[in-house]
């Protein structure tokens, strides 16, 4: 089986997401970047910025129903002034409590990102920032039992620390067919 994601904004119709699975796409990502809505509009002016947490919400739900256990979303560290350590980790566990295990993101200077960083907006975060966010949000996905290695559509470093965790956690399932984690 080739896993194919499709990365979008949410859908106002449903039926969209219904379309995509007849289309063969195995996993739903739509990315969320910011957490706090009015941060979201500092950072992101257009039509995303201002798309509402409710509108992802809810798209996460029936999504959920479409693609089980192939549904996320992301968050990015380093933004300055806009996205607290402690803002990210809110939307981990808000995703986490809807069952939709979150990418956390360094912020990289790529294309727009780099007349952002020197304006003062950004900066890549240091690996032990990293690993920190990465050992809270672990825990928080133990917490709700979201268990990232069922998400067949991507891959991240915290998907590989959860791994070495899972051995530990006894929340989370075995993977099938008897696989090793971490």
């Amino acid at each position: 089986m080739v896993a194919i994601r499709a990365v979008l904004e949410p859908p106002l119709d449903d039926e969209w997401l219904y379309a995509l699975r007849e289309a063969g796409y195995t996993s739903i990502k739509m990315d969320v970047d910011v957490y706090d809505e009015e941060e979201r509009k500092k950072v992101m002016p257009n039509a995303k910025g201002f798309r509402p947490l409710k509108d992802y919400e809810h798209a996460f739900e029936k999504a959920r129903e479409i693609f089980p256990g192939e549904v996320g979303t992301q968050l990015v560290m380093g933004i300055h002034g806009i996205q607290s350590d402690e803002t990210l980790l809110r939307g981990v566990e808000h995703f986490a409590s809807l069952g939709v295990p979150t990418l956390l993101l360094p912020f990289l200077p790529y294309g727009h990102g780099q007349r952002f960083k020197r304006e003062g907006g950004g900066s890549t975060p240091s690996a032990d920032r990293i690993l920190r966010i990465y050992e809270r949000a672990a825990e928080i996905f133990s917490r709700y039992g979201v268990p990232p290695h069922e998400f067949t559509g991507g891959v991240s470093s915290l998907a590989e620390f959860m791994g070495k965790r899972q051995e530990r956690a006894s929340v989370f399932k075995q993977p099938p067919d008897g696989q090793q984690l971490g």
